[in-house]
């Protein structure tokens, strides 16, 4: 009876361990041969090298990939699964079908099956669409006469037609703010002037715009940002809007040194805050609104106070 019921308990062991050590490992299988096939795809040209780096990558040995082949998929709902890829490919191969076999250890149902691995075998296929265009979620990234564009514009007063790739140039531009002020007042004749001076001035959107093509060119050279601000200025340069670059900007205790001289701590201005930060003061101050003036403390940039190392 203890003998039969050693069978059992191992029989019971077996099931409980080795079959879900058997279903763990086909989902690692699965899953490298997913990435294999998507690697695959997206580069067929070099589709076995490609293939075989992600299954080596994935703790697997190269001989696991034991089938790759190239063919066309069809997305068609009305194909079943198994015959949308086709290979060899009816025409320019756009898909690829990744074959993996992997062997996992037995502990316990060796003594069922008289051998010590099982053979895992897993396929994958993945295709590569070539698309013309895409969008982004919603219009708030639209290329042409988006929502951004129309929210922008509207604020400076102008119409504005910047591509995605402006906004993320202009995002990551940063303008030094000392620079920037001291641009600012060259372009609004303020000789000797300090930096307090040009920050309680009242100054045309057109120059404060200007001044900030100045500095990331004068920075930065001839990039998109650079490009995109150029075009932000001539929408702009018709505008006989006044504001203050204090509303915009504060540069703590160096607002009495005189234009030009730079701290030892200065502090990088993001170029699209700069830009949708005096559009919104602008707005703010325009006569037609029904509302209080007031001052946006979240818009103005503050240079630190103290040095760091």
């Amino acid at each position: 009876m203890g003998a039969g019921l050693m069978v059992l308990v191992i029989g019971c062991t077996a099931l409980a361990v080795d079959l879900g050590t058997i279903f763990a490992d086909r989902r690692k299988t699965q899953s490298t041969a997913d990435l294999a096939a998507i690697v695959a795809a997206s580069n067929l040209s070099n589709a076995v090298n490609a293939a075989t780096a992600t299954v080596v990558k994935n703790n697997y040995p190269a001989s696991s990939m034991v089938k790759l082949e190239l063919g066309t998929y069809t997305a068609n709902s009305a194909v079943s699964p198994q015959t949308r890829f086709v290979t060899p490919g009816a025409g320019t191969a756009n898909a690829a079908r990744v074959t993996l076999n992997t062997q996992t250890p037995l502990y316990f149902a060796r003594v069922f099956t008289g051998t010590n691995q099982f053979t895992i075998k897993t396929s994958a296929t993945a295709s590569s669409t070539a698309i013309a265009s895409f969008a982004i979620g919603s219009r708030l990234a639209s290329v042409n006469n988006g929502l951004i564009n129309a929210m922008l514009g509207a604020t400076l007063g102008t119409n504005l037609s910047l591509s995605v790739m402006d906004y993320e140039a202009l995002i990551s531009a940063r303008i030094d703010a000392l620079d920037f002020l001291s641009a600012l007042a060259t372009r609004i004749n303020l000789t000797g002037a300090t930096y307090d001076s040009v920050l309680t001035s009242n100054v045309k959107v057109a120059d404060i715009i200007a001044a900030a093509l100045t500095t990331q060119q004068t920075a930065n050279g001839a990039n998109t940002a650079t490009a995109a601000l150029s075009t932000i200025s001539q929408a702009v340069s018709s505008s006989t809007t006044k504001i203050k670059p204090g509303s915009l900007i504060d540069v703590g205790p160096y607002a009495n040194l005189p234009t030009g001289q730079k701290a030892k701590v200065g502090v990088g201005v993001s170029a699209l805050d700069l830009v949708s930060a005096t559009g919104q003061v602008a707005n703010w101050h325009k006569p037609d609104r029904n509302f209080r003036q007031s001052r946006f403390a979240g818009h103005r940039q503050r240079l630190p106070h103290r040095d760091h190392r």
